[in-house]
């Protein structure tokens, strides 16, 4: 099993992140060994919110101060897994493979027999 010092993490800032939602990123369930749980520590400047496509989270997260926070989210892991955005009325389906991967607006929804008969 690995170690990390939480007190001293490095974040990963992603430059396709909009603005708004511009977070550092520390990823470290695999890093200390675990397998079945997802752990992450976000950095959040002043004005910005996490709202993770990792299925972390389900709705948005700020930071509405002024100084910098963080935050710590931890679930289980599972290669399938939906979760409903109500904030932004999507849904999303994750599955082992990443080409099956949906982000979708609910309004996109189909009957259970489209495209059957």
């Amino acid at each position: 099993m690995g170690r990390l010092n939480i007190a001293d993490p490095t974040f990963t800032y992603d430059p396709g992140d909009p603005e708004g939602f511009r977070a550092g990123t520390l990823r470290f369930g695999p890093q200390v060994g675990a397998k079945r749980t997802g752990t992450s520590v976000y950095e959040l400047p002043p004005g910005q919110a996490i709202s993770p496509r990792d299925r972390q989270a389900l709705t948005r997260s700020g930071n509405e101060t002024d100084d910098v926070v963080r935050v710590l989210m931890y679930s289980t892991v599972s290669p399938t897994a939906v979760s409903v955005y109500p904030d932004s009325d999507k849904i999303g389906v994750w599955v082992d493979n990443p080409d099956d991967t949906l982000m979708l607006p609910r309004a996109s929804a189909a009957d259970y027999y489209s495209g059957e008969v």
